[in-house]
């Protein structure tokens, strides 16, 4: 899961937060500082894309989080349909604008999301949490097809392991590596194809169309390996 930089509270002219009237209004300033990806299976969306309400915004007793910037991420809709409105602890999960959930993912070659190898409770349990709210795992939807989100997945590894032998036998340019990435989505998934490749790698970590990259959560003097966030967690 790509880690991103959500920024403060959009302000205005005059420096006030801007009142949003629905979470419907928030959409556009979510895609100026992360592009138009799901926050969370990082699948590319089109320019319609849902708003997430972190805790769920039918809550009797947080109605003040409906248009509540802090509280809103973008999502496809396969995510969305995924999650249950239950309460929920913030802590008890992994979040992409709070922490490396890139050192904390990982997906084997068959695309399944599954926990970063070596993590160990508390961290192992905020890993599975963030994949069972979202359903990041499932293989298949609820008609018994394979799972929207894996299909498209599985989509952009292909591609990215076709780009990946024709960079190495010099037939691809970094420029066009970055912009197969970004239609396709799914940023983790080229940035883990290209770890030997570090001009790769920074290109994808600057690239416009994945703006919003938290890219302090990779250590650039260290073959971009993945750090933590901050000292107290992962």
């Amino acid at each position: 899961m790509r880690p991103i930089i959500k920024r403060d509270w959009p302000t205005d002219a005059a420096g006030a937060k801007i009142q949003f009237n629905g979470w419907g209004e928030v959409k556009p300033y979510l895609i100026d500082n992360t592009g138009l990806f799901c926050h969370f299976c990082e699948m590319k969306l089109d320019n319609t894309p849902a708003v997430e309400h972190v805790k769920p915004k039918a809550l009797k007793h947080s109605p003040n989080l409906q248009n509540h910037w802090a509280n809103l991420m973008l999502i496809c809709d396969y995510c969305n349909s995924r999650k249950t409105k239950a309460q929920i602890k913030l802590y008890d999960y992994y979040w992409p604008h709070k922490n490396n959930t890139f050192k904390a993912l990982n997906m084997d070659m068959t695309g399944i999301i599954k926990v970063n190898d070596g993590l160990v409770s508390p961290q192992l349990d905020k890993a599975e949490n963030i994949i069972e709210l979202y359903g990041l795992d499932k293989t298949s939807d609820t008609a018994g097809g394979m799972d929207a989100r894996l299909r498209a997945r599985l989509e952009a590894m292909s591609k990215a392991i076709n780009r990946l032998l024709e960079y190495q036998a010099g037939q691809a340019t970094v420029q066009a590596i970055v912009d197969n990435a970004s239609s396709s989505g799914f940023w983790s998934v080229w940035f883990r194809m290209f770890k030997n490749h570090p001009v790769v790698l920074n290109a994808l970590l600057n690239d416009f169309h994945f703006r919003g990259t938290a890219t302090a959560c990779f250590d650039a003097a260290n073959n971009y390996t993945p750090q933590d966030r901050n000292a107290a967690d992962l």
